[in-house]
């Protein structure tokens, strides 16, 4: 028997939040690839170029049988900057390509932030809703209930996600129920009023859900309970 109450599920902004952690993250790393980029990489490079330019001052005064106190003017020239006076690693040295490995690194995080701001803008105002004959959406799907062809629940137990196939015109589409970007309970009562109304034949990869318990039952039935087991202890005693 179909529930013909009208069900709306909003989106589920909690789902959302993961996107909002990632966005900071993918934020803080391009923010430390341009600093890289613009300030730390171009400084290591220009103090690696001097500190390279006069070990080959070196190199040559040394061929030319001439000492050269090259030492103490990289000591002066890296105080006069503010450098480190620690000799560059020359497996590591600094090229303009590092610097371009930062501008690229910074790009790509700005095109997943983009990316992430533009998926939850979008999200902003979705919703599903169950009539008892269809399921409507805030895009502008309907899915006839008489329309279905299969309701898959293989993912629903683990990852609360059904897909529908239906038929529209002759066409074969598919509509997901996913109580992760939707409100759960709603999302339930949606599915529900669809398994309610579809010959369960057509459910595959899992059961039907079970009938939706009043607040009240589950909190009556222990005394229930316990009042059978006193009526019980009285025949008991009577009897004997």
């Amino acid at each position: 028997m179909s529930d013909s109450t009208t069900v709306r599920a909003e989106r589920d902004a909690k789902y959302y939040r993961r996107f909002w952690y990632m966005i900071i993250g993918a934020t803080i790393f391009l923010v430390l690839c341009l600093k890289d980029g613009f300030i730390s990489y171009p400084a290591e490079l220009e103090r690696q170029e001097a500190f390279f330019a006069l070990q080959e001052r070196e190199q040559e005064a040394k061929k030319k049988g001439e000492k050269l106190g090259l030492r103490e003017e990289w000591e002066e020239m890296a105080a006069e900057k503010g450098w480190s006076t620690e000799a560059p690693d020359v497996e590591h040295r600094m090229s303009q390509g590092s610097i371009n490995v930062q501008f690229i690194m910074a790009g790509i995080c700005g095109v997943i932030v983009a990316g992430l701001l533009f998926h939850i803008v979008r999200s902003l105002g979705t919703w599903i809703e169950g009539n008892g004959s269809s399921i409507t959406s805030s895009w502008g799907q309907t899915v006839p209930f008489d329309q279905v062809t299969q309701l898959d629940k293989k993912k629903w137990k683990n990852k609360g996600i059904a897909k529908v196939q239906y038929t529209d015109n002759g066409k074969k589409k598919t509509f997901v129920i996913d109580d992760f970007k939707f409100l759960r309970e709603p999302t339930g009562d949606i599915l529900r009023q669809l398994e309610g109304s579809i010959d369960h034949g057509k459910i595959v990869n899992g059961k039907p859900e079970p009938p939706k318990q009043a607040k009240g039952d589950t909190e009556e039935q222990p005394a229930e309970e316990s009042a059978t087991e006193v009526q019980a202890e009285e025949s008991t005693a009577s009897s004997q």
